[in-house]
């Protein structure tokens, strides 16, 4: 039995509610359940972006997502592939990237953004070092009563659009390795002037021009959509939408679970039950992790005088006692008495998105 109206317990009877019809028997009822639990359906149309073009860094941040999410770096992180258009050499040293990005909120604080590419190996030789520039292009007309419009400039390629530095690096051509370029401020710009599209460009020059041998090929990156895909450039976005309890980290989530008594099923008083919900079952497929998660629920009764077994709230005294001496005080109910959240990591239309969502586990149960 549960109190619907306590609203910090309402999500996860939904949650419930999902495991009980796995059989959806209309569309509007499994939207109006991801829209109460706060979790964007499947794709839309046909998606740019599929389950084996998640990159392994975003693999390995889901790993690690409680140092990610869990201490006050980021409440989201986001990655989006470029655009299958992407990645064309504009001349023998400039390269561009198109990236869409679809669903940033400007209730969503940026706290970091970058632009991840991969830099194979050069001509074998000597080491060349270049130096690498990344560019924000927009047009002109996007400039308009923007705050950073002052930071841009006209670009000397096309007088239709501006251009803006925003990171630089120095790179060796015979290493081969990933290349991270700070563009937080872009991804910015795009928030505020709701731009879908962004487009960087890539420059690079060698630090000394006699230095580079003949025939040697320079800088190169690998493009996007080819065949090699966990190499695909991409844009990684953090963001804080300011929802991070300081309060809560995982070791006072792990105390309240080890003082939580397992189930035994020979009793009848309130507590934890085993509940599993498998999104598999439930047709949930663009969500990449997890397959699953232990959500638990609460049942049993809660007999007064209550035993030292049971958690109770001073409440489920007081309403104990006036249901003592008025017939119409109901009993006090079994719930959840703390609720922890879970990392859900899913597919949007061009990338893949991590998030931590509240009040999705239970951790204790009591009489309330």
């Amino acid at each position: 039995m549960f109190y619907l109206d306590k609203l910090p317990f309402f999500k996860h009877f939904l949650v419930l509610l999902l495991l009980t019809h796995l059989a959806f028997t209309s569309a509007p009822l499994e939207e109006r359940l991801l829209e109460m639990l706060g979790i964007p359906g499947p794709p839309k149309g046909r998606p740019v972006f599929s389950r084996n073009e998640v990159s392994q860094y975003m693999l390995e941040l889901y790993a690690q997502s409680e140092r990610v999410l869990g201490r006050g770096v980021a409440t989201a992180v986001r990655s989006y592939n470029s655009l299958p258009t992407s990645g064309d050499m504009l001349s023998e040293n400039r390269w561009q990237f198109l990236f869409s990005m679809t669903d940033l909120t400007l209730s969503e604080k940026v706290v970091q953004g970058h632009l991840r590419v991969f830099k194979p190996k050069g001509t074998k030789g000597r080491e060349t070092p270049y130096r690498v520039s990344i560019f924000h292009e927009v047009d002109k007309e996007d400039l308009k009563g923007s705050i950073g419009a002052k930071h841009y400039y006209s670009s000397p390629y096309n007088s239709s659009v501006a251009l803006r530095i925003l990171d630089t690096l120095t790179l060796e051509t015979r290493q081969s390795h990933w290349c991270s370029f700070d563009i937080a401020e872009a991804i910015r710009f795009h928030q505020e002037r709701n731009i879908e599209t962004m487009r960087l460009h890539v420059y690079a020059m060698p630090e000394n021009a006699t230095d580079i041998l003949p025939g040697s090929r320079g800088i190169r990156f690998v493009k996007s959509r080819g065949k090699q895909v966990q190499l695909q450039p991409s844009i990684v976005i953090y963001t804080d939408d300011g929802s991070y309890d300081t309060l809560r980290n995982s070791d006072a989530r792990l105390a309240r679970q080890s003082e939580q008594s397992k189930y035994d099923p020979s009793k009848t008083y309130c507590q934890r039950k085993p509940l599993y919900v498998d999104f598999n079952r439930l047709g949930w497929d663009w969500i990449i992790g997890p397959t699953g998660f232990d959500a638990y629920m609460c049942q049993g009764d809660c007999p007064f005088p209550y035993s030292g077994k049971l958690k109770i709230t001073n409440h489920a005294y007081l309403q104990s006692a006036m249901g003592s001496i008025h017939s119409g005080v109901p009993k006090p109910c079994c719930a959840p008495t703390a609720l922890s959240p879970i990392t859900l990591m899913y597919l949007v239309n061009n990338g893949v998105i991590m998030r931590e969502y509240k009040e999705m586990k239970v951790e204790e149960c009591g009489c309330a």
